[in-house]
């Protein structure tokens, strides 16, 4: 394989891995279930030299029940490959082929950190914010009425692409919906895709896929149920409408396996996510073998948060899309990454300059990046809100002056429970720097002992917080597990 900028080695590297839940802000229905939050793992790349200030942050998000590499003991092998990348100095790209989402982390954290940090990965028209790239608006499965209301929402925001998941309501209500929306707007001023997730019996697939033809359907992403070569490959000669690709390329991690499977079933699109599909590199593979079979394809997330949605957004820019791909996924969730992406007329948008403190990514990038001064700000609680300069040394001092008065150790489990706008929430994380902790971030709330389900050696709350968890016996037995509390 050519040799890409992320395949180099950097001497004494350090990965340090943080788990962060997303919180959807509405269920979140497909074929295969409900989401309503995910669990995420972010990855740190920085160096131990101290003249080298660059930093990288690449996202390890497997879909539950869907990734080939989702699972029960996820985190511990992203951190054994994060120790075996830290003594080769580079990931063995071999070796994490069997781990998608893993490797779309580490390759996204090495060209973050060649970039110096920048999130800008690549000098496109995009990360230069001269243009957008044009995406579709997401339907997600509901009740007729909640759908509805989406196709509404989305076609008055401007888009000219609408996907709808199918497959959860009977398919005489979906196609109610879909002859709803082509009463009002043609094919050519709006285009619809249909996503089934695998829910098609084989046997009723054909007549389906007539029915839904006749509404003048861009394609349908996965009619039937992944591992079907035969069934699909007779689909997709037979069929009236175009069919993509999506579960199916789940697994595939070399490339004449790609090719064996298009040349089967020969699709007419396959639909590309880094994080299932091998990440970057991998699904460039994919590219190649589509291209040579003059197959279709677009990309689009795999629910990331805007960390990982940011690194596909600069990768598919590089590709110069045309039509509407898949990435407007980062409003999905009401606590997301406060990364530079906005949506404006049915494009996703990049934004070079913009300062936040709100998440622990926006205070990493400013913590990591250069310069000695940390500016941080008093809660306001006791007058108006100020501004105090602080050396950044000094702060590192006190997390190692607690770190060692405390006994933590390294791989000791800390829980984040503060917001990180506040000294009390930004010192969490320095401390796990400092001494290597293996940080648990939670969404600040009343009751943070309701979202966690593992033991914690070290945590830090308010007042408040450690009160209402006491008076909730789950929360309290998980409290009195915590052996150190601030």
């Amino acid at each position: 394989m050519k040799e890409k900028t992320e395949d180099r080695n950097i001497p004494g590297c350090r990965l340090t891995v943080m788990q962060y839940r997303l919180n959807f802000r509405q269920p979140a229905g497909t074929s295969r279930g409900v989401y309503t939050y995910r669990d995420i793992w972010y990855i740190l790349l920085t160096t131990d030299q101290p003249s080298d200030r660059r930093w990288g942050i690449g996202e390890c998000s497997p879909l539950p029940g869907l990734s080939s590499d989702d699972m029960p003991n996820y985190e511990e092998v992203l951190r054994d490959l994060c120790r075996q990348t830290e003594e080769r100095g580079c990931p063995d790209w071999e070796l994490l082929r069997r781990y998608p989402s893993i490797l779309f982390g580490m390759e996204t954290a090495f060209l973050h950190f060649f970039r110096g940090g920048s999130p800008a990965i690549w000098d496109t028209p995009f990360s230069r914010e001269e243009s957008g790239i044009p995406i579709n608006g997401l339907i997600w499965m509901g009740d007729y009425r909640q759908m509805l209301e989406q196709v509404e929402a989305k076609i008055a925001a401007g888009f000219r692409c609408i996907k709808l998941k199918i497959g959860a309501l009977r398919f005489e209500e979906e196609l109610t919906l879909l002859r709803h929306i082509r009463r009002h707007f043609s094919s050519k001023e709006i285009e619809l895709r249909v996503d089934a997730n695998g829910a098609f019996p084989p046997s009723e697939a054909l007549d389906k896929l007539h029915r839904l033809a006749e509404l003048d359907i861009h394609s349908i992403e996965q009619p039937i149920r992944a591992g079907q070569w035969d069934e699909m490959a007779r689909l997709v000669r037979d069929t009236p409408l175009p069919i993509a690709l999506d579960e199916e390329l789940i697994g595939h991690d070399r490339q004449t396996e790609k090719r064996t499977l298009l040349e089967t079933i020969r699709p007419q699109y396959i639909i590309l996510k880094p994080s299932l599909h091998g990440g970057i590199r991998g699904c460039e593979e994919w590219i190649e073998e589509a291209k040579r079979l003059q197959t279709g394809w677009w990309i689009t997330s795999a629910l990331e948060s805007n960390v990982g949605l940011n690194a596909i957004a600069q990768w598919c820019a590089t590709l110069n899309p045309v039509i509407p791909q898949g990435l407007g996924t980062g409003s999905l969730y009401t606590n997301n990454i406060e990364l530079p992406l906005n949506v404006r007329n049915a494009r996703l948008h990049y934004t070079r300059f913009w300062h936040s403190e709100n998440d622990p990514v926006s205070f990493l990038n400013n913590w990591l990046c250069r310069g000695d001064l940390y500016a941080n700000y008093t809660s306001g609680s006791t007058g108006a809100q100020k501004m105090f300069p602080v050396e950044k040394e000094r702060m590192r001092q006190s997390a190692r002056l607690s770190c060692s008065f405390l006994s933590l150790r390294e791989g000791d489990a800390a829980l984040l429970c503060l917001p990180v706008q506040y000294i009390g929430g930004k010192m969490m994380i320095v401390r796990s720097l400092e001494a290597g902790l293996h940080l648990t971030i939670r969404t600040a709330s009343g009751h943070p002992m309701a979202e966690v389900d593992r033991p914690f050696r070290f945590a830090a709350m308010t007042p408040l917080q450690v009160y209402n968890s006491l008076q909730v016996p789950e929360e309290k037995e998980r409290l009195c597990r915590i052996e150190i509390l601030l």
